[in-house]
Order: structure tokens, then C-alpha cells, then sequence
């Protein structure tokens, strides 16, 4: 079974936007005075948390769909579709005369 990218990419945001929130709680709040008094790691951090828990649902969700559904192996010699019309030939452009 092939892991989906979107589940470790959401452990990290979730593991980041956790250490960013938690610090953001914890942090002096003197330390925001350059940032006109805003909270900008507790902000991030729960941006990062949300963005990661939406991977997160999003992988496992294509995860359990892929499982479910039949495996057919793909042919990298497949063009086409077995059942389209072969292409009529091209007819050359018109010719410009004088």
C-alpha cells in the first residue's frame, strides 16, 4: 500500500502549528511589541494546525477510497482508449496563390 503525500506533510504542519501554538501561549508577551501587540506564532500556529489537519483528513479519506476500490494496473503503452475511432488522416493546408 502506497502512502498518500498528503498524510506526512499533515503530521508536520500539525507537529509545527502544535509547537508554534504552544509557544505562542507560553511566550512573554513583551516579545510582540515589534508586531504591533499581535500574537503572530499563536496565529500561524493555528493556521499550520488547521492546514495540517485538513491533510491529514484529506489523505486518510483518499487512503480508505483507494482500498476499497479495484487496483488495475496502468500500461505506460496505453495511448488511447480501447474503444475511440482511429483519427481520420490530416489534409494538408491550402496552398496560398498569387
Amino acid at each position: 500500500m502506497e502512502t498518500d503525500l498528503r498524510v506526512p506533510v499533515g503530521l508536520l504542519f500539525v507537529i509545527l502549528g502544535l509547537i508554534m501554538g504552544i509557544f505562542g501561549i507560553t511566550s512573554d508577551p513583551t516579545l510582540y511589541g515589534k508586531s504591533l501587540g499581535i500574537n503572530v506564532n499563536l496565529y500561524w500556529g493555528i493556521v499550520e494546525l488547521i492546514f495540517g489537519s485538513l491533510m491529514l483528513v484529506f489523505g486518510q479519506a483518499e487512503n480508505r477510497a483507494g482500498a476499497s476500490a479495484p487496483q488495475t494496473p496502468a500500461s505506460p503503452l496505453v495511448t488511447s482508449p480501447p474503444h475511440s475511432l482511429p483519427r481520420a488522416p490530416r489534409s494538408k493546408p491550402p496552398v496560398a496563390r498569387r
